[in-house]
Order: C-alpha cells, then structure tokens, then sequence
C-alpha cells in the first residue's frame, strides 16, 4: 500500500511536467496492474482519486477508480463516501444514488446508509426527504422537507404501491365479488361490543367522523360506517358490509391528527380500490374464496386446496349472490385467473398491507407520528421503544425507506401541494 502511494506520487509528479495525456493512462495502468498483483489498500485508491480529481482534473477516471475500489474494499466507509462525492461532482448523480440506495435496502436503519443517500441527492428534490429517517435515527440538523398536503388520488395508487397492475385477473375478481362479501362473511359488530345502533352518522358533530370524511373525499368519498369500539388490543379493523364498516378503538381520539389520518387513509383507500376483503380474510381464505369464484367458470379449479364440498359450496353461495354484472365480470376474468401462474397469496397480501400503509403515510405526512401509530396499533409493538419496535418490525422499516424514496416524490408531486 505504503509503496503504491509512492508510486502514484511519483508519476503524477511527473506528469506536471510532461504531456498529461499519457500519465494519466499510466497513473490508471499502475493502479490496475497492482491491483491485479497486490492487495492495494484503501488509502492508496484514495491518493489516486485525489490526485487525478485535483491534479489532473479527470472526474470520472478518479470515480471510476473509486469504483473499483469499493469492490476491493466494500466495507470501507471513507471510501465509499468519497466515492459518492466523487460522482456527483462528475455530473453522476444517478449513480452515486443507484449506489446509496442498494446499500440502504439492505441496512435501512443505518444513519450512516441515509447519510450515504443524502450526499448523493445533494442536487436532487429528494434531499431534505431524508431529513426525518436521520432525525429518527438520531442524526439532527438537517433541513426539513417542505410540508406536503395530499389532494385527490385514484385507486390505481394503491395498485401501483402494491406492484398490481389494474388490469390482473385478481383485481378485478375482488372487486366483482365485492356484493357477496357480506353475506359470506357477515359483519361481526357483537365481537367489538357495538351495534348497528351505535354508529357515527355523517354530519353527527364526531371529530372522528368529521376526519374521516375529509380523508375519505381524497380517496372519492366511498361509502362506509363508522363506529367506535372499546376492545383492547383491536385496532382500526373492517368489517365487509354494505357499505364497509370501519371500526376504530376510542383511543385514537387521543392521536395527533397526523395519526387519525395515517390510519384513516389505511382502511379508506382499500374501501376505494375494492379491496377490504384483503384486510378482512387471512392468505387462506382469500386464496379459497378466489377459488371458489372462479370454478363457477373453470370447475374442478382449485382441487387439493382444501375440501372439495367446501369448495363446491362456496363457489354455489357466490353463483346465487352475484348480479348479473358481477357474473359478466367472473366469466371474462374467471378463465384468464385460472390459466395464471399460481398467485403467491401470503405475499399478495403482504403487498396490499403495505401499499395501504404507504398510502396512509403519503396523507398523514409526518413519518415519526406514522411509526409511532404503527408501534401502538402493530401487536409486537406495544410496549417497546421506538429504536426497538423499527429493529423488529419490516412494515415500519418499509415506511422508513419508502418516505424518501423516489417514488414517494413522485406521488406527491403528481397529486399533492407544498403547503
């Protein structure tokens, strides 16, 4: 290391005197052929992106040497951020993030990864979108992000947010089999110790209804009931009826208006994009019911996933409850489903779940407020501090990557306003 260093000295010195050109091949050459033949050290790679950088005024030949780098060197933090320096003042900011941003997928409660970030977005909008993870994280000082009040989002924004394209056969199934979900499944108000008597009616005065509604017209104000229940340790829940029924705990009076509305948005936009039922059914059952819909259509689909009578039964039930549109509906859908790869439904609704927080996220703007309704709503969550709660928890981690992400930024100019 200590001789590269040297050597590197030696020839940039001489290329102060002599035609440049040829150096600067030469520097490169030196570098590579004792990389290939030594364990070159970090500081020596350093040496040599400072002086082409300086020196010789080749921006991109001292990144591309810091490139090569961190593959010698991946752990070397010093490297890796000059590294990025050295990129954005070459003009390579795409890359400096593509980097950053590989790096903070696997470590994205490392402040030192969002530090990382924010240096490589130092010409980008996104910049002061890091501010709040690193705030989290313990890392003050950094300026805000301008504060940003959503207006008026389709449901094609869940869809995206969950990597669903509008036009798949499973999303259009759900929203068919939307009328028959009540009677399958009938509302349990008596399990939250509630009635149809006690809910909230629109223009009632209820601060709660009042914050609903106003999320809910971001969203084309679908239709719902909302009541409030009292059962700890049951959060903000639906219940499949016409319309939906959302159930929120007496708590969330207590929450900042940011949380009211990071919830609210939640279960709203999953009413919008006829997806409930997600938030409703577990895996299994969401995969059985699909199942049963479409072998109305494709008979015998579904065998071995469980009971052929229960099956069979349901896929009857759902033939007598649907209206003549749902059933045009099924029978041009049902086919392409059943011809499908084997929908992943675990993973499907793991998706939904996390689009829909998202969404909540982008409404309440204020992530630190979000994470703490997360802890307090997420059961491993109750008890623990915020620090331990993201250690255990990918939902918040995935809030946490996604409030500065690039696609965060776009939604948000698209659809929102800088207040």
């Amino acid at each position: 290391g200590g001789q590269a260093r040297g050597a590197f000295a030696q020839l940039v010195a001489q290329s102060a005197r002599e035609d440049r050109g040829p150096r600067i091949h030469a520097l490169v050459q030196a570098l590579r052929e004792h990389a290939r033949t030594h364990e070159a050290d970090a500081a020596s790679y350093l040496d040599l992106a400072q002086l082409l950088h300086t020196e010789l005024g080749r921006p991109h030949e001292s990144a591309d040497a810091l490139l090569e780098a961190t593959r010698k060197h991946p752990n070397d933090t010093p490297l890796r951020r000059e590294l990025l320096r050295r990129l954005v003042d070459a003009g390579r900011d795409r890359d400096a993030i593509q980097i950053a941003e590989r790096r903070l997928q696997d470590t994205p409660l490392s402040a030192e990864a969002w530090s990382d970030l924010a240096l490589a977005l130092a010409r980008s909008e996104r910049h002061s979108w890091t501010s709040a993870p690193l705030a989290i994280l313990g890392v003050e000082g950094r300026p805000a992000a301008p504060r940003t009040r959503m207006g008026a989002m389709p449901p094609e924004t869940l869809l995206a947010l969950a990597d669903l394209d509008p036009e798949a056969p499973i999303v259009g199934l759900l929203g068919a089999l939307g009328e028959a979900l009540p009677r399958l499944y009938p509302a349990d108000l008596e399990g939250y110790g509630t009635n149809t008597r006690e809910r909230i009616a629109p223009r009632s005065g209820h601060a709660l209804r009042a914050l609903f509604d106003r999320v809910g017209a971001l969203f084309g104000s679908p239709p719902y009931e909302l009541f409030v229940h009292r059962v700890r340790g049951r959060g903000v829940a639906t219940e499949l009826a016409e319309p939906t029924y959302v159930l929120v705990p007496a708590w969330l009076s207590e929450l900042s208006e940011p949380g009211q509305a990071f919830l609210a948005a939640r279960v709203i936009s999953l009413a919008q994009a006829k997806l409930s039922v997600v938030d409703k059914l577990t895996p299994r059952e969401l995969e059985i019911l699909v199942a049963s819909a479409t072998r109305i259509v494709a008979p015998g689909f579904g065998a071995g996933l469980t009971s052929e009578d229960v099956l069979d039964d349901q896929a009857k039930r759902i033939g007598k409850l649907l209206s003549r549109k749902a059933r045009r509906t099924l029978d041009e859908l049902a086919p392409r489903y059943a011809q499908s790869p084997i929908q992943d439904y675990p993973a499907f609704s793991a998706r939904v779940s996390r689009a829909a927080m998202r969404v909540g996220l982008l409404v309440a703007d204020d992530l630190e407020r979000c994470l703490d309704v997360l802890r307090r709503v997420e059961r491993d969550g109750q008890g623990l501090d915020l620090p331990t709660f993201l250690r255990g928890s990918p939902l918040a981690q995935d809030l946490l990557k996604f409030h500065g992400s690039e696609q965060a930024l776009e939604i948000r100019r698209r659809y929102g306003s800088t207040v």
